[in-house]
């Protein structure tokens, strides 16, 4: 439970805070309401609170210069600022002090909810770095013990053991036969750039400890290595006397609870004595660019090896790839943002029908249609970090239908817009001119922005503003001027009633043939015919 000060002299604004803050979160506790600094110094002191809301002007001191103590003192308190002042030089003094965020009064509920969720987000970032530093503190000698890592990288290069190594390990035993498996962390990237702030030895010393602990409390004893190959895949060892799937499915469980990791195993089926050991490690790594996403059904999945084949290279699928890349390159041709989401649900569809939604795929269809886009188009794409190798490819596509289809689709509609704004492009000018031709021989009909749009295979927004960029008039008042144009010429070449003037050039209703007109002549058609006949 997380204990909340508020420090504020208007008892109105504590009894508000003290209020919303229930309501919003029935785990916090609210230890103390403060009147004046120095009250809310000795508070802070006495009862260690994580969260502070300060008023700026308070008696006796200031809020900033409270806050300003506490951080030449070193206290961690999260700070948010209550104030009626939305002066800068305060926010600026704020900032500068780390506070979480700046409450303008009067706030309302989603000001506070806001504020009380960015400060709880940043104390759950706290205790797990705290939890992970306090875990590497623990097991500090054993986790950068030498000897043990230089013994587990000649595991996993199939390399002797010394008699003094044995020695020193004598939980490995060469006689025995082991299952051998590879833990493969789903959204390892994520983790790492998002909550560990890229400390990469960090996080691999997190997850092979936890799964360590986590195998040897359900199995009796696990031997876990990082891949060199794969960052995110850990290779696991345990004799064969053990079950492996309900230690590993509680080691699933576990991750995804506790370190909030999505994880997945790859199961070598059968034993391999130490030294097979290496080679199996290899070929589960190989294995990985193949597994079908579809068959990642949770987080306590345990693949067998043999279930996952090598993703076929046969006509059908290069047929397909190639009547994708070329769907796509008509699609950013002539602009058809529209299209983007259904072509790629048919690449998709087509992948799950054959049994392919693997990264081997993906990659290879990703990489044909960036290959065939910069050619085609003469534009340089800049290649993300992590899809530029088919395994590494599905780290960054999380093993995840979801968003290997958001990642298409950001390609796609991303060289539509760079592709847009080329000197290459010269379809829009054409096509705005077609646009503009249809409306002159059609204008009569009943013609809408949402029609054109259609017809001319863009979005109505795109149409709206290039249109008028182009010819500095909307959409809409061109068909109305074509048709007050025409309009024009009835009224004097030929003898026939306004209603039917109206009806031939568009308009249904005469009393609004009559407003448009009027609007932009500046007189009725009667007033206009009458002046153009005297003439």
């Amino acid at each position: 439970m997380h204990k909340v000060l508020i420090a504020d002299d208007e008892p109105k604004v504590r009894k508000a805070l003290v209020s919303l803050l229930h309501t919003l979160d029935k785990h916090i506790e609210i230890v103390g309401e403060a009147e004046t600094g120095l009250q809310a110094e000795a508070m802070i002191a006495a009862l260690h609170p994580h969260i502070l809301f300060l008023d700026i002007v308070m008696p006796e001191l200031k809020g900033l210069e409270l806050l300003r103590k506490l951080r030449e003192q070193g206290s961690k308190i999260l700070v948010i600022i209550v104030s009626g002042y939305s002066d800068f030089d305060y926010a600026k003094q704020a900032i500068a002090n780390d506070v979480v965020d700046y409450l303008l009064k009067p706030f309302d509920v989603h000001d506070v909810k806001r504020a009380l969720e960015k400060a709880l987000e940043q104390l759950e970032r706290e205790d797990s770095f705290t939890q992970v530093h306090v875990m590497l503190s623990q097991n500090k000698l054993e986790a950068f013990n030498q000897k043990r890592n230089h013994i587990l990288q000649k595991i996993y290069r199939g390399e002797l053991l010394s008699e003094k190594e044995k020695s020193e390990v004598p939980e490995i035993q060469q006689h025995v036969q082991y299952s051998v498996q590879l833990l493969i962390i789903k959204n390892y990237q994520y983790t790492l750039e998002e909550r560990f702030q890229k400390e990469r030895e960090l996080l691999r010393f997190g997850i092979r400890k936890f799964a360590e602990e986590a195998l040897e409390h359900k199995s009796g004893s696990a031997w876990i290595g990082p891949s060199e190959r794969l960052d995110g895949a850990f290779w696991i060892l345990m004799p064969r006397s053990h079950n492996a799937f309900i230690p590993l499915n509680s080691m699933l469980k576990a991750f995804h609870k506790i370190m909030k990791l999505d994880a997945f195993v790859l199961n070598h089926q059968g034993y391999a004595s130490f030294s097979e050991v290496s080679l199996l490690i290899h070929k589960l790594e190989d294995s990985v660019q193949h597994v079908n996403f579809k068959n990642i059904h949770n987080t306590e999945t345990v693949m067998e090896s043999s279930t996952v084949a090598l993703t076929p290279t046969n006509d059908l699928i290069h047929e397909h790839t190639a009547k994708f890349v070329h769907g796509v390159a008509h699609i950013i041709k002539h602009e058809l943002h529209y299209q983007v989401k259904i072509i790629v649900d048919e690449l998709f569809q087509f992948a799950a029908k054959t049994n392919i939604v693997t990264a081997h795929f993906l990659f290879h269809v990703y990489a044909s249609l960036r290959n065939h886009i910069e050619a085609l188009f003469d534009l340089s794409l800049e290649y993300e970090r992590g899809l530029t190798d088919p395994v590494y490819f599905c780290f960054q596509l999380q093993f995840s239908e979801t968003v290997a289809r958001d990642t298409f689709v950001h390609l796609i509609n991303k060289v539509l817009n760079q592709y847009r704004d080329s000197p290459q492009n010269t379809a829009i000018p054409d096509k705005l001119n077609a646009v503009k031709d249809y409306i002159d021989f059609n204008y009569a009909e009943n013609i809408s922005l949402a029609d054109l749009a259609d017809r001319f295979y863009v979005s109505k927004e795109y149409l709206a503003n290039r249109f008028k960029s182009r010819f500095e008039t909307t959409v809409l008042n061109y068909i109305h001027f074509k048709r007050i144009e025409k309009a024009c010429e009835l009224l004097v070449e030929e003898d026939m009633l306004i209603s039917q003037v109206a009806m031939l050039v568009g308009y249904d209703n005469y009393s609004y043939f009559n407003k448009m007109f009027h609007r932009a002549l500046g007189r009725t058609p009667s007033e206009y015919r009458e002046q153009r006949v005297k003439k």
